[in-house]
């Protein structure tokens, strides 16, 4: 389960385990868990194209900016607010197409649930349509220049 965990200077987000371990006549109860930061998106295995955003809500509001990438580096990202409000109040998944700078992006807004049932944190699969739109291009010039080759060579040949 997800559990906000305090620490000195800062709360956390961890996902935590517990396991009970019968000891004589007691049960011994063992917790252990994973920080989710940057270090937990960098672990991903993401293909060419996508990038994973970590929305953490488990801070006081303006403490600290919640929304990191892989590298740690944090974003100010006014469009993706709205997505990020609508799972938080729902607690369901959403997409939508995010136009940046540099162009569009499909993000998909996982909700992560904590033991109580609320939203700590919001996972954010970004991708990008530039290399579907890339490989289109190259199928399309490509079936263009095999057209030609026909062309002349049927010419050629005739």
């Amino acid at each position: 389960f997800l559990q906000a965990i305090d620490l000195p200077g800062e709360t956390a987000m961890g996902l935590v385990a517990v396991r009970a371990v019968p000891s004589g006549a007691r049960t011994i109860l063992i917790a252990g868990g994973r920080r989710l930061d940057q270090e937990f998106l960098k672990s991903l295995q993401l293909p060419p194209g996508i990038r994973a955003l970590l929305y953490r809500n488990v801070e006081a509001e303006g403490s600290r900016q919640a929304l990191i990438d892989a590298s740690g580096q944090q974003f100010q990202a006014a469009q993706l607010q709205p997505l990020i409000a609508r799972v938080k109040q729902t607690g369901q998944e959403h997409a939508e197409t995010v136009q940046w700078p540099d162009g569009p992006e499909t993000v998909h807004a996982i909700p992560l649930a904590g033991a109580g049932g609320g939203v700590l944190g919001v996972l954010l699969v970004a991708s990008s349509g530039r290399e579907l739109a890339a490989l289109m291009s190259r199928i399309r010039w490509s079936g263009i220049g095999l057209g030609l080759l026909g062309v002349v060579i049927g010419s050629a040949l005739s």
